[in-house]
């Protein structure tokens, strides 16, 4: 059989359609779609309130998209037989799904549809819930734990095991995500709360997990030889061809993993650029109340 053959895609027979999946992916889209009826604002917590937008509504239903596309579509079979395609689903998993969710702000709407089944929210309830966020996203514990399960699950014999171990390999997608989304809730607001993390520190936090997955990157690279037993036991598996395709999954996380964090950094430098010209007037302003004299004339100063 030709694993990169065209039909695997067309054909939708071949795809994964794992129950737990997409019931999972099925329930979170009716959550996030069902808290935006009927209602442009979604309340939080008084007097605070919290608009989903469009592109955030977008911007979630492609982080689903993206989920299914690398747990359910012919990505996870061909994770078996390559290991580029291997890193590109836990690229995927890590570096896409996450951003993508939480960007798209569905904690208001999630519950928005809770509260439609009885759920009743206090202000003791919404504190509990900003608690609970800002100890999930501690930097101190997220960042260790996505640099330590991506590099734990590369190992030779982690990454082995979980080849020839369905329930582990599935049990693992689950942590990739669960890490990855607090790795990104130290990054991203976690709408309706702002993080208490400064944009200097969030671009220092976005370097991190640049720096782990090069470094991984470069370890791949640079492998004299195979580092996974199961691809060697594949029928017509030549050393070339290994090296070849192992060379590429590293390659992967150089170049298309990057694009997450280059946009949120880019995003995060200019808003940090923009806030420190805000700064700059503000004292201008200060200053000049201070001595008497029009505010122009002391920014020019």
């Amino acid at each position: 059989m030709n694993y990169n053959s065209i039909s695997l895609w067309l054909n939708l027979l071949r795809w994964g359609w794992q129950p737990q999946v997409v019931v999972a992916c099925v329930v979170a889209v009716v959550l996030f779609a069902s808290g935006g009826k009927g209602q442009a604002k979604v309340s939080v917590k008084p007097p605070g309130r919290s608009t989903v937008t469009k592109w955030q509504a977008l911007s979630f239903y492609a982080g689903i998209f993206f989920l299914v596309l690398a747990l359910q579509s012919p990505i996870d079979a061909l994770s078996e037989y390559s290991f580029a395609w291997h890193m590109t689903q836990h690229m995927i998993i890590m570096l896409v799904v996450p951003p993508l969710c939480l960007a798209g702000a569905p904690l208001p709407r999630f519950l928005a549809t809770l509260e439609r089944f009885g759920l009743k929210r206090t202000d003791d309830m919404a504190d509990s819930l900003r608690r609970s966020i800002c100890y999930a996203c501690n930097p101190k514990v997220a960042i260790p734990l996505f640099i330590g399960v991506l590099w734990i699950s590369h190992l030779p014999v982690i990454y082995d095991f979980s080849l020839n171990n369905a329930l582990f390999h599935e049990t693992e997608h689950l942590v990739f995500l669960a890490v990855a989304l607090l790795y990104w809730g130290t990054v991203i607001d976690i709408a309706p709360y702002r993080s208490e993390n400064s944009y200097p520190r969030r671009i220092a936090f976005l370097g991190l997990g640049i720096l782990a997955c090069w470094s991984l990157g470069v370890v791949l690279l640079f492998a004299v030889g195979p580092l996974y037993r199961p691809y060697l036991a594949l029928p017509g598996a030549t050393l070339r061809g290994l090296m070849g395709d192992q060379n590429l999954g590293s390659s992967i996380m150089w170049a298309p993993s990057m694009i997450p964090f280059d946009v949120f950094l880019t995003v995060y430098i200019q808003r940090w650029l923009t806030s420190l010209s805000a700064a700059d007037r503000v004292a201008a302003t200060d200053i000049s109340r201070a001595l008497g004299t029009p505010p122009s004339s002391v920014a020019d100063s």
